[in-house]
């Protein structure tokens, strides 16, 4: 009986072991933890590798298109996290495992970027198109690189955050506001440089954009009283020369009142030039 036990064991064991064999080996890295609060995040998840996906589910697995660059390759991708909010992420020369799926490609480590054989470049760069009314916070995590310095832009406008690079032990974290374009980009050196997860949270309308809106419909009410005024001004004028008008081209036995008043005045005018002549 206890043999029977044993090589039933045996076989189950050896079952799992050869199927393990069947699925793609990835090794699995802790990463930081992530904040408390977030919408969005780009991860390392199940085969094959880093998935977009919201609190509950997976929005999509962005593939990425490969060019040459001397002996190595670069990768980018552009994809949506919402309507209006567009991210185009680029890791040159990198040397980290890639999954084909045919045409394009999938990062399928636990980190994406390159070591320190592949020369010097920019080996990772990051874009938030964020064309919503919306600010969000951007946390990343570089865990995997010992020491980084990186680069931050707003609307292609240089800002030096180089001291975020001295502490890869923990997240580091900038706002995107509304209407606004963010680029990190990892500074250009031959050392390895790395990049592990981001992650987006929502932090609502934006006020400035309240305020917009807000200032948009006073000037628009005002724009529309004025309109209203004008109207009735306009009206109101429009009546009186009509009805002048009407009355100078009034006719009595096809003898206009105009014609009349014409008549009347000369008379009144020779009248007074004859009293004045009498003195």
């Amino acid at each position: 009986m206890k043999l029977t036990n044993l090589l039933t064991v045996g076989g189950l064991v050896a079952l799992i072991g050869i199927s393990s064999f069947n699925q793609p080996f990835k090794q699995v890295d802790a990463l930081l933890t992530a904040p408390a609060n977030w919408n969005f995040k780009y991860t390392n998840e199940d085969f094959p590798g880093y998935k977009l996906r919201n609190t509950t589910s997976v929005i999509s697995t962005p593939a990425y298109t490969r060019t040459t660059d001397g002996a190595y390759y670069n990768y980018t991708s552009t994809f949506e996290v919402i309507t209006g909010l567009e991210i185009t992420q680029t890791f040159n020369r990198s040397n980290t495992s890639w999954y084909s799926t045919g045409s394009d490609y999938i990062p399928n480590d636990t980190k994406i970027g390159s070591d320190n054989t592949v020369g010097t470049a920019q080996k990772w760069s990051l874009i938030y198109d964020n064309q919503t009314n919306k600010n969000y916070r951007l946390y990343w995590d570089v865990s995997s690189e010992a020491h980084y310095n990186t680069l931050y832009y707003v609307d292609n406008v240089y800002y030096d955050i180089n001291y975020f690079g001295t502490n890869n032990g923990s997240l580091h974290s900038i706002n995107i506001p509304s209407y606004t374009k963010v680029q990190l980009i990892a500074s250009s050196v031959s050392a390895s440089r790395y990049f592990d997860a981001w992650y987006l949270q929502d932090l609502g309308v934006s006020d400035a954009y309240e305020a917009g809106v807000d200032d948009g419909i006073i000037q628009g009410e005002q724009s529309a009283d004025s309109a209203v005024l004008l109207d009735a001004v306009e009206t109101v004028v429009g009546i009186a020369i009509n009805f002048i008008l009407m009355i100078m081209t009034f006719s009595i036995f096809d003898i206009s009142l105009l014609n009349i008043a014409f008549v009347l005045i000369a008379v009144l005018g020779i009248v007074w030039v004859l009293k004045a002549l009498r003195g």
